[in-house]
């Protein structure tokens, strides 16, 4: 792709960076990302028409190959450590993809988020709860690392808590 098109936007309002993100293509994503020309640097910043980054968008899809590359801790130093409204969604949307122990190590780093409230009053403990497969009597059975990862993301609340 010439590097001249690689900030164009489709009708939804995503990048290919952003497509990238949401089918998983880590490939084309660290390509993209490599890119040598500075114009194109924040990429990684820019949000659709759904107000949504690409990173935001991995995690919503389920992409978690995508979660590094894209910056996620960059995300959360620069914007979401102040601002709940973003960053109590996103660990949301972690959890909600199942993806626990990045979730775990996000709010061990930023502790404050764990008992945070955005302004719609979502929360992450609410993204916990409302998750039947992080308890043993979930419908959908663990494996049994998954298993770990829930009880440590629990014991961490019962500490904040």
């Amino acid at each position: 792709m010439p590097t001249d098109q690689v900030a164009l936007k489709n009708k939804e309002g995503n990048t290919v960076l952003s497509i990238a993100a949401i089918v998983g293509n880590s490939q084309a994503a660290k390509m993209i990302l490599n890119m040598n020309n500075h114009q194109y640097s924040n990429l990684t910043e820019v949000p659709n028409n759904s107000g949504r980054i690409p990173l935001i968008e991995a995690a919503c899809h389920g992409q978690k190959d995508m979660i590094e590359p894209l910056g996620t801790r960059n995300y959360l130093n620069n914007v979401a450590a102040t601002d709940y409204d973003s960053a109590v969604p996103f660990i949301n949307s972690l959890i909600i993809a199942g993806f626990y122990d990045v979730a775990l190590e996000l709010l061990q780093n930023y502790p404050s988020l764990a008992t945070m409230q955005s302004s719609t009053g979502e929360s992450v403990l609410s993204a916990i709860a409302g998750k039947p497969s992080a308890f043993p009597s979930g419908q959908r059975k663990l494996r049994w690392w998954q298993y770990l990862n829930v009880l440590r993301v629990s014991m961490y609340f019962s500490h904040i808590y």
